[in-house]
């Protein structure tokens, strides 16, 4: 894995808890997520969905085929983006990512230890575990 200021700075979240809509440490879910760690990099965009930041990422970016380390990965289906990550390269084999996931819109009904027993958090997990990938997109940001 590489270590990049877009990886280092979503570092920082791991473990806040997953909640639908969230975008502070209260709570994040995938989208806010990133949006942070691109706030954090000097890169600030308004809130949008998974699907929006997609679309934004395919106006300003680069498109790869492969999962490269900062690539802003996209999951859904019909071209239509669902859930956003960041890749954090390849480690041993394996490309891995970082991403806030695990619990979706019941996030609104559950309490921080029933989050916490579904695994519903800013997690590190290999880009294999999900099957969906279909967009994996690198933008520029200006360090700060």
């Amino acid at each position: 894995m590489t270590t990049t200021l877009l990886t280092l700075m979503a570092m920082q979240y791991l473990n806040v808890p997953y909640k639908w809509g969230g975008n502070n440490y209260d709570g994040l879910d995938c989208s806010g997520f990133v949006l942070k760690s691109l706030h954090d990099v000097g890169l600030t965009l308004p809130d949008m969905t998974a699907n929006s930041l997609m679309e934004y990422c395919e106006k300003n970016g680069d498109a790869s085929s492969d999962v490269m380390c900062d690539s802003i990965l996209f999951f859904g289906k019909n071209g239509k983006a669902t859930h956003t990550a960041i890749s954090l390269g390849l480690l041993e084999g394996k490309h891995y990512m970082i991403e806030a996931g695990g619990a979706g819109s019941n996030s609104l009904k559950m309490s921080k230890e029933e989050l916490a027993k579904i695994d519903a958090r800013v997690r590190i997990k290999p880009v294999s575990s999900r099957r969906d990938l279909i967009a994996s997109i690198q933008i520029p940001y200006r360090t700060i």
